[in-house]
């Protein structure tokens, strides 16, 4: 019979653990990001505006300016166990709330993230 056992040193893998959760926190919100961004970009169907097409009840709101993409900042680390990422535009929510705007951009870009990140994801 062979037997085979490996030994880890239990200070350094909680190390190795903490030095990799940064990564691990912040690549689904990384991958939202991308996708809120690319969805200010796919073709809409409101009224034309200034400079391309607008977006209509229920898209994701037509980029104009590139205000509200560069209101979204970098995932960051909040402490040693939690991340985020924050959408500065102060019209953010009004144009996500089915009740003002229904533009709705972030909610839809977490649905369609989910899949990816895997069964231990958690947005």
């Amino acid at each position: 019979m062979l037997r085979f056992t490996v030994q880890i040193d239990a200070s350094a893998y909680r190390a190795a653990i903490v030095a990799g959760l940064p990564n691990w926190l912040t690549e689904p919100l990384r991958k939202v990001r991308e996708t809120i961004i690319s969805s200010l970009y796919e073709p809409k169907s409101g009224r034309p505006g200034p400079f391309r097409r607008r977006s209509a009840r229920g898209e994701a709101p037509a980029s104009q300016t590139k205000r509200l993409e560069r209101s979204i900042s970098q995932p960051a680390m909040i402490g040693a166990t939690r991340a985020e990422m924050r959408i500065a535009a102060p019209y953010a929510a009004f144009l996500n709330d089915p009740a003002v705007l229904d533009r709705p951009f972030v909610e839809p870009a977490i649905e369609r993230t989910l899949p990816t990140i895997g069964p231990a994801g958690r947005i």
